[in-house]
């Protein structure tokens, strides 16, 4: 039942009380599961986010002869100059590095 997803079980004889709450638990779990799948994602992305981030600095790091921290201001700059997240630069600065090292 678990591997169907199922969060309750009904047993014979059915009582009006019993099905309630049956019902009430299953909808609150639901629920919860529900939350729990968004935060996962939310931090799935994030963790996709550090680690396009963390591969920039280490691009710029390598060509530029920068600092991890100098690395992160150039691309914190560029964002903020053009007004979008740090996440593009980073993909835009690992695309860019692909292209030119032949990868």
């Amino acid at each position: 039942m678990l591997r169907m997803g199922a969060t309750g079980v009904l047993s014979a004889p059915l009582r009006s009380t019993g099905v309630l709450a049956s019902l009430v638990l299953t909808v609150g779990l639901t629920q919860e599961m529900r939350g729990y799948k968004k935060r996962v994602q939310r931090l799935e992305q994030k963790l996709l986010s550090v680690n396009q981030i963390n591969d920039a600095k280490a691009i710029l790091m390598r060509t530029r002869g920068v600092s991890d921290a100098e690395a992160y201001k150039i691309i914190r700059e560029q964002a903020m100059s053009k007004r979008i997240p740090t996440e593009e630069i980073a993909r835009a600065i690992i695309h860019a590095d692909e292209i030119l090292s032949g990868r």
